[in-house]
């Protein structure tokens, strides 16, 4: 299979985030409902152009110019330029709406997008832990930082034992951007019970 080439001048999809989902036409002038993934909608209300994902393709093919993005019921609706009527907006049913991530709203105090903390240096005020920040795993209870150890030798490193800790809002103390440093402070002997459980198996 031929890989799929996109425009020029456009970001990759990994240097993007996903803003929102395009569901079921509403009405017959070309709105379509949208589901947006996250908690705080109202930045993008009034943006005016997205990066779109068509359905069932993994890369950007255009930037789409927004008529209108309003709430509707629990969800949101959608006006974009070009599409006009019911069977248009059928067609971009599925498809998903991106930003360059240098166009995330700032974040202050103890809030963090995912993203950003990779490569800090985790501190635990409790058992004086520093690890560094490899990745962040969802998970169905909590999302897990997976750590590498300050004093843990890297080439002979294995998955096991690289440290998850599950992201708990009163667990973290500060995040400091300057620094790169997530401070929290962890219940006693936490990484001991990790050390020997399956990440299924933490509990709430």
């Amino acid at each position: 299979m031929a890989q799929e080439s996109k425009p020029e001048n456009l970001p990759e999809i990994h240097a993007c985030f996903w803003v929102a989902t395009l569901g079921a036409p509403h009405g017959l002038k070309g709105h379509c409902v949208a589901y947006l993934e996250t908690d705080r909608p109202e930045p993008y209300l009034s943006t005016k152009r997205f990066l779109y994902q068509p359905p069932k393709r993994e890369i950007l093919t255009r930037w789409v110019d927004v008529e209108a993005l309003e709430p509707y019921k629990d969800d949101f609706r959608i006006k974009i330029r070009g599409v006009n009527s019911r069977e248009l907006a059928e067609r971009i049913t599925g498809a998903r709406l991106h930003l360059p991530l240098t166009e995330l709203p700032p974040l202050s105090g103890k809030d963090f997008y995912y993203h950003e903390v990779i490569g800090f240096q985790l501190i635990d005020t409790t058992s004086g832990l520093q690890a560094e920040i490899l990745d962040i795993l969802e998970h169905p209870v909590h999302d897990l930082l997976e750590v590498r150890l300050s004093d843990m030798e890297k080439p002979g490193e294995t998955a096991e034992e690289k440290p998850l800790i599950p992201i708990r809002d009163e667990w973290i103390l500060e995040v400091n951007r300057k620094e790169k440093t997530l401070r929290m402070a962890l219940p006693e002997g936490l990484l001991q019970v990790q050390e020997n459980t399956p990440p299924g198996d933490l509990k709430q």
